[in-house]
């Protein structure tokens, strides 16, 4: 939250269709910087080249010491996104 971090956040809800989801970050400047996807949704849209890459070496290491790598469950990274 904004009293917590200085940064606001705001919240949109989509119906879960690629058609909109795709309406929504296909433009110039995208009004959302994360997205709650399905991972067959998570699929086109990194194929597309509409989502930016993760580079898991990028992600802090979890409390207990392990790379983002260990730390997530198998399938839980991919190029485009996290689970």
């Amino acid at each position: 939250n904004v009293k917590e971090t200085g940064t606001s956040i705001a919240t949109q809800i989509y119906d879960g269709s690629l058609a909109k989801i795709k309406a929504m970050i296909g433009g110039d400047a995208s009004p959302v910087d994360v997205v709650d996807l399905s991972s067959s949704a998570l699929g086109a849209l990194c194929n597309d080249g509409l989502l930016e890459t993760i580079e898991a070496s990028s992600l802090g290491a979890a409390p207990s010491g392990e790379s983002a790598e260990q730390d997530f469950f198998t399938g839980g990274l991919s190029s485009c996104g996290v689970a």
